[in-house]
């Protein structure tokens, strides 16, 4: 099975990328598929990210920023994939304590 996925380097203000934002893609015409919600998306995205490309390597050890649905925020997704990986997978401040 093909993996795909998109990042969009962020540039801080001397144009050196700091970060990558981390977009879905279902096929190699790298677009956003219509036929799926957001939520399968992002966790889809998640999964791929961490388990078939690994974090580090899709990101050269910067940050990774990833959209979440309202849903997936308002079941702290993000604090436990950053708990469980020691990694910020978003810009919240959250706290495992």
């Amino acid at each position: 099975m093909d993996v795909y996925m998109a990042r969009q380097p962020i540039y801080d203000a001397v144009k050196k990328v700091c970060a990558y934002e981390l977009l879905y893609r279902a096929d190699k015409e790298n677009t956003f598929a219509g036929g799926i919600d957001g939520h399968t998306a992002t966790t889809n995205l998640v999964a791929d990210a961490i388990g078939v490309f690994g974090l580090d390597s899709i990101t050269s050890g910067t940050r990774a920023f990833i959209n979440f649905t309202r849903e997936l925020l308002l079941d702290y997704f993000p604090l436990v994939l950053w708990c469980s990986c020691d990694c910020w997978f978003c810009s919240c401040q959250f706290s495992c304590e």
